[in-house]
């Protein structure tokens, strides 16, 4: 009898939570994927949603709609008053800023978003030349769902280490971190397509550079390693017969490692130590890959390219005073009761030194063998 009364009081609470349950029927709700936040008028913020209906018997189950409000869950609420349907931000894949937000910083509108516990981690951000409005509302030719084609975009690009990871994750661990900064994309409407331009640098939540989709690839050398990825590189090599010629190349399938200590903590002062193996997609130029003196002088010239183009790189960064590679992490780590903060790093960033060795091989040259 005691084990029954157990049960029947098991079975109300069972349906006592049932009944207090928020029940969300997927007709009733539509799920925003991407927003864009740009900023308007009166100091307010202009955010605007890639909707996606669950409705069988809508015409179209892409919306886009734009709101105003001062703070981006205001412009949400406010976005809720131009729909029949709740807005709801479970399905969030991307994030983007406009070149002017992220100028005077990212961060609060990145805490929102980490701060919800019904956004993934893994939802990408990324910056946007222009309006986000006019790249998410324009009317894409061959692009039904902007929402899933930026999302797309982005998640093949990180996977064949194009440009760096941005997720909220990514980008949240690096601003905290006090001896590293974010790295995102850079995003721009090119008529009919969506074009990723480069990758911005940080300097903590503010956009402070731009760099190249080639220079991003030496971010990640340095910064990071490779487990795929390829390039086109261009240089001036001697053939066989001592005639300088241009030389174009792509190499893909690369691997790489960094080795990266410090020497000195009082200058500070680095030694980075760069490991790369690729294989040779695809050479212009006239050059004898069947003779082995070649190939080794292909190698050196390799070499040669990515340690100055890599060496660019980091002067660049560090005159804009944005440590996007780590070294910081590694004199804290390395520096006992180093008391190192954002500010403190990037006094010390300014004036760091470091030597270079690169050690690039090819482990197959295509065809020619």
């Amino acid at each position: 009898m005691k084990r029954l009364k157990i049960y029947i009081i098991i079975l109300w609470i069972f349906i006592l939570l049932t009944g207090c349950a928020d029940r969300k029927i997927l007709e009733d709700i539509g799920l925003i994927t991407t927003v864009g936040y740009d900023l308007a008028g009166n100091n307010n913020i202009r955010s605007t949603m890639v909707v996606l209906q669950i409705d069988p018997e809508a015409v179209r189950n892409i919306d886009v709609i734009s709101s105003e409000g001062l703070t981006s869950k205001g412009g949400r609420l406010n976005a809720n008053l131009k729909t029949s349907k709740e807005l709801q931000s479970g399905q969030l894949r991307v994030a983007l800023y406009n070149e002017e937000i992220a100028k005077r910083g990212i961060k609060p509108y990145v805490d929102t978003l980490a701060r919800d516990p019904s956004i993934s981690d893994l939802t990408y951000l990324a910056i946007v030349e222009g309006s986000t409005k006019d790249l998410l509302k324009h009317e894409y030719h061959n692009i039904p769902d902007v929402g899933q084609q930026l999302f797309n975009q982005i998640e093949q690009l990180t996977d064949k280490e194009q440009i760096s990871n941005s997720t909220l994750q990514e980008v949240q661990q690096s601003y905290y971190s006090d001896g590293i900064d974010p790295v995102l994309p850079i995003l721009k409407r090119d008529g009919e397509l969506i074009r990723v331009t480069g990758n911005a640098i940080m300097r903590n939540d503010k956009i402070v550079g731009k760099l190249s989709p080639d220079d991003s690839f030496y971010v990640k050398l340095i910064r990071d390693q490779y487990h795929a990825g390829s390039i086109e590189l261009s240089f001036e090599m001697k053939d066989e017969n001592g005639k300088e010629q241009k030389v174009t190349t792509v190499i893909d399938m690369i691997v790489s490692s960094r080795d990266l200590s410090l020497k000195d903590k009082n200058i500070p002062q680095f030694d980075l130590k760069l490991n790369i193996k690729a294989r040779l997609l695809e050479i212009q130029g006239d050059i004898d890959l069947t003779i082995p003196r070649n190939v080794k002088q292909l190698e050196k010239a390799l070499n040669n390219k990515i340690k100055k183009e890599a060496k660019k790189v980091i002067t660049y960064s560090q005159k804009r005073n944005s440590d996007i590679f780590g070294f910081g992490e590694v004199y804290r780590s390395s520096v006992r009761h180093a008391d190192l903060s954002k500010g403190k790093w990037h006094e010390k960033y300014k004036n760091m030194t470091y030597t270079m060795k690169v050690d690039f091989r090819l482990v197959r040259t295509g065809i020619t063998e």
